[in-house]
C-alpha cells in the first residue's frame, strides 16, 4: 500500500515537497486555505542565491538549493517564472568590502560559482551600475536570479497534481496531531505522515518557536516595491549596501531595502507605505540608472518566515508529523523537495538537514 502523505501549504515549499513526493509513488495530499503561491511566496523578492552573507550559518543548505535548481532547469527546461541571470554584490564601505572578498573566497572554496570582478568589468556586465568611487570590487555569482514565486508554486502544485497528488484549496487548518490534520470545517485526516510548510503560520500549528511582526521595525516585515515597465535597466540581481534591485516579474524593476522595512507595518495605510516605497526608489538610483519616467506602481508589505534563531527548522516533530521552514525558501525550495521527501519516505537522515532539527525550537525550560 503507497505511503499516504498529507503536505500542508501550497507555496513554494509545499509544493516542492508535494511534487517530489508524488514523483516517488506517495499518495499526496496538498492543502492550502488559498491558491498556491499565494502566501509568503508571493511577497518574496525571491533572490535564488547562496552568496549573502546573512546565510552563512547554512550556506550548505542554500549551495545545495542553486545547484538544486540547476537540476530542475535540466528537468523542465526553461520556465517563464525562472531566470538565472547572475548577480552581482558590492558595498561602498570599505571594510564591508573586505569582508565581500572574503565571502567570495570562502564560496568558491566550496565550488561554488563566485569571483570578484573589478568596477570596469562590472560595468561592461552591466552598464547600469553606479559605483561609487571607493568600490574596488564587486562579487559575481553567475548562476544565481531570481523567481516569481506565486508562479513558481502554481506550476510545481499541477505538476504534483499530475504526477498524482490531490490539491485542496480554501482547506483551512485549525490543528495538526501526530499524523492527523483538523480542518476549519470539522473534517479531520488521518495520514501515514504529516508535512507542514506553512511558512510564517508555522509557530500556531507546531509550537515551532517564531520572530513575532507585531512590532514595528520586526525583522520578519518586507517591503517589496514594484516600478513601471519599461525596458530592464537592469538585467540581473544587484544587492548593494544592502538596498536589493532585480527585474521586475512583469517588467520594471522590483525593489528592496532593508532601511525601509523598518519603517512600514502591515497595518499601515497604503498612502504611508506608498511614501517610504519613493523612499526605496530613491535608494535603488544610487546604486543603478533607473530612467526617471519609471515610478512606483506597487508596495507590498510582506512577512517572512523566520523561527527565533533566524535558521531553518526542518525535521521530525513527532513519529508521524515532519516541519519544514525556513528563511530563503525560494533558494530551498527544489532543494527541500527533494531532501524532505527522502526523510519522510524512509531512506535516511540527509546530512544537509541535520544542524537544522526543531527539537531545539520546540523544548520547553
Amino acid at each position: 500500500m503507497r505511503m499516504h502523505v498529507v503536505v500542508i501549504g501550497a507555496g513554494v515549499v509545499g509544493s516542492a515537497v508535494a511534487l517530489r513526493l508524488a514523483r516517488d509513488s506517495a499518495r499526496v495530499t496538498l492543502l492550502d486555505a488559498r491558491e498556491p503561491g499565494a502566501g509568503t511566496s508571493s511577497t518574496s523578492f525571491a533572490w535564488i542565491g547562496a552568496s549573502a552573507a546573512a546565510l552563512r550559518d547554512y550556506r550548505a543548505l542554500n549551495v545545495a538549493g542553486v545547484a538544486a535548481y540547476a537540476r530542475m532547469e535540466a528537468e523542465l527546461g526553461p520556465r517563464g517564472w525562472l531566470r538565472r541571470t547572475g548577480s552581482l554584490v558590492w558595498h561602498t564601505d570599505p571594510e564591508r568590502g573586505a569582508e565581500l572578498a572574503a565571502e567570495v573566497a570562502a564560496l568558491a572554496d566550496m565550488g561554488y560559482a563566485s569571483r570578484l570582478l573589478d568596477p570596469e568589468q562590472a560595468l561592461a556586465l552591466e552598464p547600469s551600475l553606479r559605483l561609487a568611487p571607493g568600490v574596488e570590487h564587486v562579487a559575481f555569482h553567475p548562476d544565481e536570479g531570481h523567481a516569481d514565486g506565486r508562479r513558481m508554486a502554481a506550476e510545481l502544485a499541477a505538476r504534483a497534481v499530475d504526477a498524482g497528488a490531490e490539491l485542496r484549496t480554501g482547506a483551512e487548518v485549525s490543528g495538526v496531531g501526530d499524523g492527523t490534520v483538523a480542518l476549519a470545517t470539522g473534517e479531520r485526516l488521518t495520514a501515514d505522515a504529516v508535512v507542514l510548510c506553512v511558512g510564517r503560520w508555522t509557530g500556531e500549528l507546531s509550537g515551532v518557536a517564531m520572530v513575532g511582526a507585531e512590532e514595528r521595525g520586526a525583522l520578519p516585515i518586507g517591503l517589496l516595491v514594484t516600478t513601471g515597465a519599461a525596458p530592464e535597466p537592469v538585467g540581473r540581481v544587484v544587492v548593494a549596501d544592502d538596498v536589493m534591485i532585480r527585474p521586475g516579474d512583469e517588467g520594471g524593476l522590483l525593489l528592496h531595502a532593508d532601511e525601509q522595512d523598518r519603517l512600514v507595518h502591515p497595518d499601515d495605510d497604503p498612502a504611508s507605505v506608498a511614501g517610504v516605497a519613493e523612499q526605496v526608489l530613491d535608494a535603488a538610483r544610487r546604486h543603478v540608472v533607473v530612467p526617471e519616467a519609471l515610478g512606483v506602481t506597487r508596495a507590498v508589505v510582506g512577512l517572512r518566515a523566520l523561527t527565533a534563531d533566524l535558521l531553518p527548522a526542518v525535521g521530525p516533530l513527532s513519529d508521524r508529523t515532519y516541519v519544514a521552514v525556513t528563511h530563503s525558501g525560494i533558494t530551498l525550495a527544489p532543494a527541500l523537495g527533494e531532501l524532505v521527501a527522502a526523510e519522510v519516505l524512509g531512506r535516511g537522515e540527509e546530512p544537509l538537514l541535520a544542524p537544522f532539527r526543531p527539537d531545539r525550537l520546540t523544548r520547553r525550560t
